[in-house]
């Protein structure tokens, strides 16, 4: 068949391209960045943390308050949910009785329209 053929193709192509990465993967490419860069200073790694710990908390800080605002928003509709859910179950009460009204009328009726003919 010969789409069971392609996809043993692409298959054997992602095998390789992961063994590529693999055989890289732990060796040194020759490129020494910490070399490049500027050593820093214990003031200077402070600050960086610091700032580092201040945009942590930020972030955080954004999350829990639209953690917060889903919650509330969460309330409200559970809120108006019930307001329904109440709403409908009394129409539905109201809808039975009427019915059940109804049905009582009609034994009545026809039980008064049978002991006319006596």
């Amino acid at each position: 068949d010969f789409t069971n053929d392609e996809d043993d193709d692409e298959d054997d192509d992602e095998e390789e391209e992961e063994d590529g990465l693999d055989a890289l993967a732990g060796k040194k490419l020759g490129i020494n960045i910490g070399s490049l860069l500027p050593s820093l200073t214990p003031e200077e790694m402070a600050e960086i943390r610091v700032a580092a710990q201040s945009t942590l908390d930020a972030a955080i800080d954004s999350r829990l308050a639209d953690i917060e605002d889903l919650r509330s928003q969460l309330q409200e509709d559970l809120k108006e949910s019930r307001a329904r859910m109440e709403t409908a179950a009394e129409l539905n009460v109201q809808f039975e009785k009427q019915n059940l009204m109804e049905k009582i009328d009609r034994i009545s009726n026809e039980f008064l329209n049978k002991n006319e003919d006596f």
